[in-house]
């Protein structure tokens, strides 16, 4: 009995990690379009994660920016950071804007994508200066 109490609490710790993930990755058509509207007015978004435990905030230069449709009615945001890197598809949970001299904003906040576990605002004197 006590090996299957062990196992069930390896498999809900397990669980907790893969239910905050890619919360708000694929939109509706909506959030999608609002999400760009957003972002094709920013130079920097702020990338960070804290269901995934993440410890650093990663500010990503934005040099392009497009909606990417998915399986049907989904929609995904793609930036490509950096010239000759790897496009990345931004999960709005995980993505913040500036939105005050020290204020950083939750993306998906902002477009209505219900995202659970994340700050909806956060100090913008936790970033890394570094850009990737």
């Amino acid at each position: 009995m006590h090996k299957k109490s062990i196992l069930f609490g390896v498999v809900l710790f397990l669980l907790e990690g893969v239910a905050s993930a890619d919360q708000c990755q694929w939109n509706s058509k909506t959030e999608a379009n609002d999400a760009f509207k957003i972002l094709s007015k920013e130079k920097y978004v702020y990338l960070f994660c804290k269901p995934c435990r993440e410890t650093q905030v990663r500010k990503v230069k934005l040099n392009s920016i497009f909606i990417e449709q998915q399986l049907q009615s989904y929609h995904a945001i793609v930036i490509n950071p950096n010239q000759g890197s790897k496009e990345e598809v931004l999960d709005l949970a995980y993505t913040y804007v500036q939105t005050g001299k020290n204020t950083l904003t939750n993306l998906a906040g902002m477009v209505g994508c219900g995202a659970v576990e994340v700050d909806p605002f956060m100090p913008k004197r936790i970033h890394s200066d570094s850009e990737f």
